[in-house]
């Protein structure tokens, strides 16, 4: 299995850009081919919770100040998602050290070594990702809630008014 795996960080290293590595990492079809992505696949998915990641990631952002939710306050407004592409970079160091310790950094002061700032980055965007569908189905929900509630007291108002 560790050879697998490897091999699908080998054929993912290989990739030329940033969007080929996401494009292949995020890729289902044809994921038997590769040898090592379901392995990796679902270990990473078992111990996401587990080990808290996601939880330690949002910590960050909100010490930080780069919360998808803080930038939006900021920004005035809260109808635009901020782009992560933009704001998960200036993540990837603090991030690292909480999850990696200061292990992770080069020798250099408190940077995350450079082969592993890409998986760190990776990890950003997915808590990232997963903030913004949370907001979405929270924004709709809100939505429809308020959309009963002025409903409910439209049809009390009917029944008082009716009762004059």
């Amino acid at each position: 299995m560790a050879t697998d795996i490897a091999t699908y960080f080998d054929k993912f290293r290989a990739c030329k850009t940033e969007d080929e590595k996401m494009k292949f990492a995020s890729q289902n079809k044809g994921a038997e081919t590769v040898p090592g992505r379901k392995a990796w696949r679902d270990w990473v998915t078992d111990g996401w919770k587990s080990w808290k990641v996601h939880a330690k990631i949002v910590d960050v952002l909100v010490a930080e100040d780069l919360h998808p939710l803080t930038l939006m306050e900021q920004s005035g407004s809260m109808d635009n998602w901020p782009d992560g592409n933009q704001w998960t970079p200036l993540a990837v160091d603090p991030v690292g050290t909480a999850l990696f310790g200061e292990e992770c950094w080069s020798g250099y002061g408190a940077r995350v070594r450079m082969e592993l700032r890409p998986t760190t980055k990776a990890l950003v965007q997915r808590t990232w990702t997963t903030l913004y569908s949370t907001f979405k189905r929270s924004k709709t929900r809100l939505e429809s809630l308020e959309l009963e509630a002025t409903n409910a007291f439209r049809g009390l108002y009917i029944i008082v008014f009716r009762s004059f």
